[in-house]
């Protein structure tokens, strides 16, 4: 009986306690990821463009045009995601739909598909929303406001919320538009400089730390043949995040944040 009972308490401790470690030991997450060509994946390519193509439709209809499609580097080798970035210069606001497929006796399975947008102020203020399902860690600097709408799946509606957002917290401060003034358009360098600073925010954080690097002269987040491994407190938080119950903890504060100011800005949340 005794050992029994040592044996259910072992459970819930190795779950809390033991996942960590693998985080801790085997994550691995370039400095610099390198995005993969697409025409490595022709199949897979022809599923993301049935994929975007009511998005494409949709968000050409208010004055998007497609800018770029690429791999978003995953952890995994049986996992795929493609985006596909919309620019709508006139209004200069950014569109990005992910697609992400697994693969399964050498077929792929689109698994989940999102939709975001985001918009970057003269005053360096970000606002992002998207229909992702809120959960897991989120890493947003001081100066951006991010918002979930999950249950807003229309591409067109989904920018109308953004925009009133966009209202909401940066009122009459102009845009910015570093997709052409800073990276000429190239989308790939665009988001790679995203996913770097994203990185770097978290290693400020104390959730990772940098190894085998050497700074960029020209940029003070980009490093040179360099990965990060988690820290100890960022293995737990970052592990702990995607668990029950935490992630649908995390879930319900970002939910009620993100409803709280689609309700301040106009938009009926639960329409």
């Amino acid at each position: 009986m005794r050992g029994w009972m040592l044996l259910i308490l072992a459970v819930p401790v190795l779950y809390l306690f033991g996942l960590p470690l693998i985080t801790l030991f085997l994550k691995r997450i370039p400095a610099n990821p390198e995005f993969e060509p697409a025409d490595e994946y022709v199949g897979l390519l022809g599923l993301a463009r049935d994929c975007f193509e009511d998005v494409s439709k949709e968000l050409g209809e208010v004055g998007f045009e497609t800018t770029g499609t690429l791999f978003v580097p995953e952890p995994f080798r049986t996992e795929k995601s493609i985006a596909r970035v919309f620019a709508n210069r006139s209004q200069q606001d950014v569109a990005i739909a992910v697609a992400m497929f697994s693969s399964r006796e050498d077929k792929w399975k689109l698994e989940t598909q999102d939709v975001g947008f985001g918009t970057v102020f003269e005053d360096s203020t970000i606002v992002s929303l998207s229909n992702r399902p809120a959960g897991g860690l989120v890493l947003s600097p001081a100066h951006e406001v991010s918002v979930r709408a999950p249950w807003i799946t229309e591409p067109r509606r989904l920018y109308d919320a953004h925009r009133s957002v966009c209202r909401l917290v940066a009122g009459g401060t102009e845009r910015a538009w570093p997709l052409d003034s800073k990276y000429g358009g190239d989308v790939t360098a665009y988001f790679a400089d995203i996913w770097t600073r994203e990185l770097d925010e978290a290693r400020k954080r104390g959730l990772l730390r940098l190894v085998n690097a050497n700074p960029v002269a020209d940029c003070s987040v980009q490093h040179s043949a360099g990965l990060y491994r988690a820290t100890v407190k960022g293995a737990y938080i970052m592990t702990w995040a995607g668990l029950w119950p935490f992630k649908q903890i995390n879930a319900a504060v970002h939910l009620r944040r993100s409803r709280w100011l689609l309700e301040q800005a106009g938009i009926n949340w639960d329409e």
